[in-house]
């Protein structure tokens, strides 16, 4: 297994999740495994742990390649008192009702209620018969039907499992959004007006989640690197010096910043920064530094 930024322009690829524990492993002297031991109790299992932190800690700053930007949430406008309940449905999934022919999009459950966005020109929602999810198939009797101008958004609806590929680790305001708004457990408030409950839709920013095989490859060796970093710290007993690790892990953070930095058409190894983590004692960017 080469080491971190042994690899040429040319050898790059993308990682699979045995090659970044072996890696990991590597960096306190266990030999390399052939399968993975995920949930277990083994070194390569405490490895992929550290792996999936790492993983996390560092797609929340915020990379190109896990913003999603004006994403839309949009408040319900139809509430469906329900009494039969079977399975859980999935945020944004399309529920239908067979007897009015009605389709809508879930957007929560609370209260003995579900939350849906109705097709616009679609059906409408009555007040009896069954409503199923398209997804989940999970469905609900129900009693009652109510239109609403207002609702809550949901936040981090994907759930809250770190193996949940597409779950928002971060979330804020767009730039083209004047409302401000925290999240805050379930829902996005309205910290200027002290509530839950919006009468308009939000355009958001958010940080998804992305499972480490559909990273790009300078993103996984950043990952990789702030690991073994950690893993060898943890264990103690590292056949690295954990000082030559922190210098992988730096150069690794500064080849993801610029292939972040080449995604966004920026230029990010000019900066007090990058100059800091590249170890050039400059205190501010040489302006002719091409």
């Amino acid at each position: 297994m080469d080491h971190l930024g042994d690899e040429g322009e040319g050898a790059k690829h993308t990682m699979t999740v045995l090659e970044a524990v072996n890696e990991i492993l590597e960096a306190v002297g266990e030999p390399a495994i052939t399968a993975l031991d995920s949930g277990g109790t083994s070194e390569a299992a405490e490895a992929e742990n550290h792996l999936l932190k790492s993983s996390l800690d560092i797609q929340k700053v915020g990379w190109t390649i896990n913003t999603s930007k004006a994403v839309e949430l949009t408040v319900p406008d139809t509430k469906l008192q329900t009494g039969i309940s079977v399975g859980t449905f999935t945020y944004n999934e399309t529920v239908s009702q067979a007897v009015s022919g009605a389709t809508g999009t879930f957007a929560y459950e609370e209260g003995g209620y579900i939350y849906v966005r109705a097709t616009v020109g679609g059906a409408a929602f009555n007040g009896s018969g069954l409503v199923t999810g398209g997804t989940s198939a999970a469905t609900r009797t129900i009693s009652s039907v109510a239109t609403q101008t207002t609702g809550k958004i949901p936040n981090n609806p994907l759930g809250s499992s770190a193996s949940t590929s597409g779950r928002w680790l971060a979330i804020k305001p767009d730039g083209q959004e004047t409302k401000s708004f925290v999240p805050r457990g379930s829902f996005l408030y309205d910290n200027e007006n002290n509530t839950y409950v919006w009468d308009d839709s939000l355009v958001v920013e958010t940080f998804e989640y992305i499972t480490f095989t559909d990273l790009t490859f300078a993103l996984q060796k950043h990952i990789v690197a702030d690991a073994r970093k950690n893993f060898e710290r943890f264990k103690r007993r590292g056949v690295f010096d954990s000082q030559l690790l922190a210098q992988e892990a730096s150069a690794a953070k500064v080849a993801a910043m610029q292939e972040d930095s080449d995604l966004r058409a920026t230029n990010v190894l000019n900066t007090t920064s990058a100059w800091s983590l590249r170890g050039n004692r400059q205190s501010e960017p040489d302006p002719n530094y091409a």
